[in-house]
């Protein structure tokens, strides 16, 4: 594991819970961020927020986002998310 990428792969996932969603189908549907810690990634949005994209591709498991991390090294990674007023919102890491 690259050593610069540790801390800030720590800072996400400490920085909220990170649950997967369904859609009525069963399909996955996102990772709900609920108890969103202050000073973290994701500070300023709002609980329940259920990011879906990463980078563009469609997120298809809740293991995604630690596993696109790691890969993308120190380059940027964006989320995008729907908040629970129905608006969308990117959140680059």
């Amino acid at each position: 594991m690259n050593d610069a990428v540790r801390p800030k792969l720590q800072d996400v996932l400490n920085s909220a819970q990170l649950s997967p969603v369904y859609d009525e189908s069963g399909q996955f549907g996102g990772v709900k961020l609920t108890n969103i810690r202050p000073g973290g990634a994701f500070t300023g949005m709002p609980e329940n927020s259920v990011c879906f994209e990463l980078n563009g591709a469609k997120l298809d498991g809740v293991q995604r986002l630690p596993q696109a991390l790691l890969s993308m090294g120190d380059g940027q990674t964006c989320l995008k998310c729907r908040q629970p007023d129905g608006t969308e919102t990117l959140r680059c890491l």
